[in-house]
């Protein structure tokens, strides 16, 4: 028996070998399934539920520091890190308030918009102190006019953990802030009980101070002392500088020499050498803001003020210059040449508070730039 073949050219041409009807049969076939899936999708399409809008709030989930845990002093920056529980938007500038042993500081946001950790930047200035530095409470993250929002558009969170709790910066880091104020008020102690008595009472010691660059080298003023370098040879007020000096920037300061003016009329009551200071390398500038007399220890003017500058060759510090203001009528009653002092290499500015022609309650500062005799 022969084996018959059917083909379906296509839905208009069949074959001859096809009828008319089972033809028919198989048109309504097919649009039946194309009209059933198009009923389908068109269900599916309306039944789908739209995306949930993102409504969940950011919040803050730890604050560390990207900056080991040690001691750190003047000048050093840390870096403080707010973590969020998602990427963040930032506009602005929020604000946090870290506690430190006598105040609370308000340190500004530096960078991290759009991620998940915010960064704000605390440069340690002279006289702050910390024995674990956190931030104030739960709320001292502030936005100070500023924004922080998710993607969504979201206000963050800005609740922070209890400080010293374990997602606090106190709770993650050890951060000690000790700057020069505790490290001087340890020297007068250590000084006054470990050696012979060189500082006068009410000497105003620590009136001025001076830091090395590299941190190894600390001059404090007392302008008030009465006490020349051995502890004797009593003038009222004449002034002193007391030298400390260090191995490392963690050990402990050394007593090293006491200072004070040298040569004609040097230390007459009320100089007050050591009113202001300034220290570069091994090159030391002195205010005597109420010296009455000149360089070479003559002519008299009260309160003109004087400068004198040391060097240190090995542990000694030696004068090298008195210098006073020069030019007409350069020296007047009352300028107090020397109020303050910058030093840099082997340039000296030197400010005096004028007031010998005007009213009393008006100051003025000059300033004046000494290139002097150093030891090269």
């Amino acid at each position: 028996m022969t084996k018959q073949t059917f083909t379906v050219k296509s839905l208009i041409g069949i074959s001859k070998v096809i009828s008319r009807p089972v033809m028919f049969f198989v048109f309504i076939a097919l649009l039946s399934l194309l009209v059933s899936s198009c009923i389908l999708d068109s269900k599916i399409a309306i039944t789908a539920k739209p995306p949930i809008p993102d409504t969940q709030a950011p919040s803050v989930i730890r604050v560390s520091s990207s900056t080991a845990d040690g001691t750190y002093k003047f000048g050093n920056i840390i870096n403080i890190e707010i973590e969020f529980s998602e990427p963040v938007i930032v506009t602005g500038i929020p604000q946090l308030e870290i506690q430190l042993a006598d105040k609370v500081k308000t340190i500004d946001y530096a960078a991290g918009s759009e991620s998940n950790k915010l960064i704000f930047i605390y440069v340690i200035g002279l006289w702050e102190n910390a024995t674990d530095l956190d931030y104030t409470s739960t709320n001292a993250l502030n936005l100070n006019s500023a924004s922080i929002k998710d993607f969504a558009g979201n206000d963050s969170v800005l609740t922070l953990d209890t400080p010293g709790g374990i997602a606090s910066l106190g709770g993650n880091h050890a951060l000690v802030i000790l700057s020069l104020l505790e490290r001087q008020t340890k020297l007068v102690n250590n000084f006054v009980s470990t050696g012979p008595r060189l500082v006068s009472s009410y000497a105003n010691y620590g009136k001025s101070v001076a830091y090395s660059e590299d941190g190894l080298i600390v001059a404090v003023g007392t302008p008030f002392d009465d006490l020349d370098a051995l502890g004797q040879n009593f003038v009222s007020d004449a002034g002193a500088v007391f030298i400390y000096t260090r191995d490392t920037t963690v050990s402990p300061w050394v007593f090293q020499q006491k200072i004070v003016a040298q040569g004609t009329n040097a230390r007459h009551s009320s100089s007050q050498f050591g009113s202001s200071l300034a220290l570069s390398g091994v090159t030391l500038a002195v205010g005597a803001h109420y010296q009455n007399y000149d360089a070479n220890g003559a002519n008299f003017v009260e309160g003109a003020g004087a400068v004198y500058v040391y060097t240190r060759v090995g542990t000694v510090w030696s004068q090298q210059q008195k210098i006073v203001a020069e030019g007409t009528n350069a020296r007047v009653a009352y300028d107090y040449f020397g109020s303050s002092v910058s030093l840099s290499a082997d340039t000296l500015a030197v400010g005096l508070s004028q007031r010998a022609l005007m009213p009393e309650w008006t100051m003025i500062i000059l300033v004046q730039a000494y290139p002097f005799r150093g030891i090269h």
